[in-house]
């Protein structure tokens, strides 16, 4: 008889919501500890359910080169300029590996990803990016291919996952 119940309200509830209503996305209060790469960081949690904890979050939307592809460091060093330290919210989206893949905003609202994507230093992840979701991100992609920023100013650039399957 409960289990019906909960059916029933769960029901209720859905159908109250508006068409195309999203879930709200929970998010996690943090520091960064440290940046491995152009795309990647641990942070230390300071709520959610792995409070206290060291994690290592991969940047969603963004790829960046890998540390032995050109701009590679210059990708790492930009996410160490801008997070190193500081406080973000991060709202996860999946896993990949050892990792819990997230949007990382900082304090000021900034998106890290979109960030590194509008410098030229990183490209869409199409493993993680939903194209209506994600619009601004390809937008600050074709702005930065445009303007020749970054890996776009570079002749031939290789995205991470063909050199990384090329390894």
């Amino acid at each position: 008889m409960n289990r019906w119940l909960l059916l029933l309200f769960g029901a209720i509830l859905t159908a109250a919501l508006p068409v195309g209503a999203a879930e709200p996305v929970p998010t996690w209060s943090a520091t960064v500890a440290s940046v491995h790469d152009g795309d990647t960081l641990t942070v230390w949690l300071r709520s959610g359910p792995r409070r206290g904890q060291l994690v290592r979050v991969r940047l969603s939307c963004a790829d960046a080169p890998e540390l032995g592809q050109e701009r590679g460091p210059q990708a790492r060093a930009l996410l160490q300029e801008l997070a190193s330290g500081r406080r973000v919210r991060v709202a996860p989206v999946g896993h990949s590996y050892d990792r819990v893949v997230a949007r990382v905003i900082l304090a000021d609202g900034r998106d890290l990803g979109m960030l590194l994507v509008s410098a030229g230093l990183a490209w869409c992840d199409p493993r993680f990016c939903q194209v209506r979701r994600d619009a601004p991100y390809r937008q600050a992609l074709d702005g930065a291919s445009q303007a020749g920023l970054g890996i776009w100013g570079d002749p031939g650039p290789v995205a991470p996952w063909d050199w990384r399957r090329g390894r």
